[in-house]
């Protein structure tokens, strides 16, 4: 047999942490910083409480214009000795905490 597995996430299970600053750490030095990307969604007035699930969902997730833009973050973050998150791109790259690095396109479409 062939057996799917589904997440849940009940809303009233989850603990409301503290969102973190907007700011993040050598703003200065993040050209192309486009925001957090909990914080780039968009939600309706009624649903602004529930900015904090996609807070702990994305966790400190960083969005950049583009990869050089991301990839110049992380090596000036990271020669200042500070803890660089998960970074992705409006082009879809990732650049893991790890320094792995995820670019293009996977031929599998998702069935949603």
């Amino acid at each position: 047999k062939n057996h799917e597995q589904t997440s849940l996430l009940p809303l009233d299970n989850v603990a409301k942490g503290v969102e973190p600053k907007k700011e993040i750490p050598l703003q200065k030095q993040a050209k192309g910083f486009l925001g957090r990307a909990a914080d780039l969604i968009q939600l309706r007035p009624q649903h602004q409480q529930l900015r904090h699930i996609f807070h702990m969902l994305f966790g400190g997730c960083l969005v950049f214009d583009t990869y050089d833009n991301g990839l110049e973050y992380r090596r000036v973050a990271l020669e200042q000795s500070v803890k660089v998150p998960l970074i992705v791109t409006m082009d879809g790259e990732r650049l893991e905490t790890t320094g792995i690095v995820y670019a293009g396109r996977t031929k599998q479409r998702s069935k949603f």
